[in-house]
């Protein structure tokens, strides 16, 4: 009679969670060690920020948004310096509608970028005189916690873009006029596609507006894959056209110098296609951003190209092989995110020749 009641307790359980939390693989970062942390602790000054980025594009014009939305009313912004602040221990990233001109141009709005100043190995052989930005990160695993605006017509992101042509790894981007639905791209030099640059591209839509709460993105990039989380929930592992030794990504051209694809973090706000007469957008907020590497990664002690080579094939990409960064979520775990929320790839559905992801959950 007990071992009946046990099964039946089981078998209700299953019923219960069994669906969304048996079975599903989550982010693994126990053999993983922090080794850099942007906390945007109290209300310190933006100059807190100097020693580990850049104010991109300060002051200047740019309309990258309405190149990937042709249609959109919008025409870009005006990257301001003075839409960013810290306060209460998070980054706060603007978007405002003003009467203001940079370049020549008059938009109507004004933003805000960041990008990082870090170079993993910031080696002689790999200095790209076209590229102002020489350095970067290589390989890692890459987090950030923040909640989106929601306004419609906002445009934040979080991604990774590289020292060389065609390089760029989008953790996540989010179109306010979806609220619950976010997308994560990564571009690689393609000499058969449009404008020689190949690019996957897929949709994931939550149970609940992402304005509701923060949200943590995680990539976890090694030299054969890279791999996307939301909440510590795994949403894709890709290993084609993994950037790393150009022998494994083609270089673009004479602008692709560096045989080595070292990315920058970059963080953003912005507008796309608000609605008529918008004049106050909700703030992007960034809690914290994180970056690791493996536990007891071998360091390089060579001075030229062909021993960091060397390096990379006999040592450093055999160590991130053995590396582990996800697992299958065990029954009964207490993890310090909740998996248990969201289940991926329910629905798929094709809209615009794009792969959409439902990800269902607890409403």
């Amino acid at each position: 009679m007990r071992k009946e009641r046990r099964i039946w307790a089981l078998y209700c359980l299953f019923l219960a969670f069994g669906p969304i939390l048996f079975g599903q693989t989550v982010l693994d970062r126990s053999a993983w060690a922090l080794q850099f942390a942007e906390e945007f602790e109290g209300n310190s000054s933006l100059n807190s920020l100097i020693p580990n980025w850049v104010f991109q594009f300060p002051d200047t014009y740019r309309d990258s948004i309405r190149s990937f939305y042709p249609s959109c009313g919008c025409t870009g912004s005006c990257m301001r310096t003075r839409n960013l602040q810290i306060k209460n221990g998070q980054l706060f990233l603007q978007t405002k509608s003003e009467n203001l001109e940079c370049n020549g141009e008059s938009p109507g709005y004004s933003s805000a970028m960041i990008r990082s100043l870090h170079d993993d190995y910031p080696l002689a052989f790999c200095q790209n005189p076209i590229n102002a930005t020489p350095g970067g990160y290589l390989f890692g695993l890459f987090e950030i916690r923040c909640k989106l605006p929601a306004t419609y017509g906002t445009y934040p992101a979080f991604w990774l873009v590289g020292n060389t042509a065609d390089s760029e790894i989008d953790v996540f981007e989010y179109d306010g006029r979806r609220g619950r639905e976010f997308f994560a791209t990564h571009y690689w030099h393609d000499h058969e596609g449009p404008d020689n640059r190949g690019s996957r591209s897929d949709f994931y839509r939550l149970p609940k507006p992402l304005s509701n709460e923060f949200h943590t993105w995680t990539l976890v990039w090694t030299p054969d894959s890279l791999a996307w989380f939301v909440d510590g929930l795994h949403l894709k592992t890709l290993g084609e056209y993994v950037p790393g030794l150009s022998s494994y990504y083609p270089p673009a051209g004479p602008s692709d110098m560096c045989r080595w694809h070292k990315m920058d973090l970059i963080i953003n706000s912005g507008p796309c296609c608000p609605a008529p007469g918008t004049g106050v957008f909700e703030d992007f907020l960034v809690d914290y951003v994180r970056v690791y590497k493996p536990i007891g990664l071998p360091q390089f002690r060579g001075q030229s190209e062909a021993e960091f080579t060397k390096f990379y094939i006999d040592t450093l990409r055999p160590f991130y092989q053995k590396t582990q960064f996800k697992r299958v979520l065990e029954v009964g775990e207490k993890l310090d995110f909740n998996p248990s929320r969201y289940r991926v790839g329910v629905k798929k559905e094709g809209r615009d020749r794009k792969n959409w992801v439902r990800i269902e959950g607890k409403e």
